[in-house]
């Protein structure tokens, strides 16, 4: 495996994307750190899981990002499942519940644990986001596909930003790029459906680092930090 390359985002999504699809065919195989290690060291060249972390922050992000969560992974338990769970409690409490609100119902009620909700949804404002919203916060935003794209539009602007770029400009109110991609299959995916090109979408993907900003984008980057 060569160690001198250096990986660009999107050459690294393209990487995962091979991984995910040979586990899929191997029996007894699972999309986990550990057979990632054994299907890079098989390839004539694939990123380490250190550039994987530079580039998504973490292993399940990075899986997310291409995917490999969309279908009910991980556990057991499914995203949708997870949803259900949280506008469970909504219901019996109220659509102004906090998190410690829904820990207590959920060791009462036999509810999803808050561990695995952080893991299909990141955060609390994310999964409430998800669920349904709660009214009068700046997070409460309901889950319907137009919503998703209008948040990519307004952080991007003309262009598409990578995952970093994207969760670097967004403020208060905005999912991470993380959720987005969940919800269409992954990151590239959801800037398609925002209306971005092709082009434009492997330009950013294939740039190193966070991606290069336009100076509007720069600008409101320390907007979003002072909203954040």
């Amino acid at each position: 495996m060569a160690a001198s390359k250096e990986w660009t985002e999107g050459e690294i999504v393209e990487a995962l994307k091979s991984f995910v699809s040979d586990v899929s065919l191997t029996p007894g195989w699972e999309a986990k750190r550990p057979q990632y290690r054994l299907w890079a060291a098989r390839q004539e060249a694939a990123p380490a899981l250190s550039e994987i972390y530079a580039a998504f922050n973490d292993w399940v992000t990075a899986m997310e990002v291409v995917g490999a969560f969309s279908h009910g992974r991980p556990g057991s338990t499914s995203r949708e499942e997870t949803i259900q769970s949280v506008r469970n409690a909504m219901n019996d409490l109220g659509l102004r519940m906090t998190q410690k609100q829904y820990e207590d119902w959920a060791r009462k009620n036999n509810g999803v644990g808050f561990n695995l909700i952080r893991r299909h949804f990141e955060t609390w404002t994310n999964a409430c986001a998800f669920a349904g919203a709660q009214p009068g916060r700046p997070a409460a935003i309901k889950n319907r596909e137009e919503d998703a794209i209008q948040m990519i539009r307004s952080v991007c602007g003309d262009k598409p930003l990578s995952v970093r770029s994207f969760d670097a400009l967004r403020g208060q109110g905005v999912l991470s790029a993380r959720c987005i991609a969940r919800k269409y299959g992954g990151w590239p995916k959801a800037l398609k459906a925002a209306g971005y090109s092709r082009k434009d979408i492997k330009t950013v993907l294939n740039t190193n680092g966070p991606g290069r900003l336009t100076a509007t984008q720069r600008r409101s980057a320390g907007r979003a930090l002072v909203l954040a």
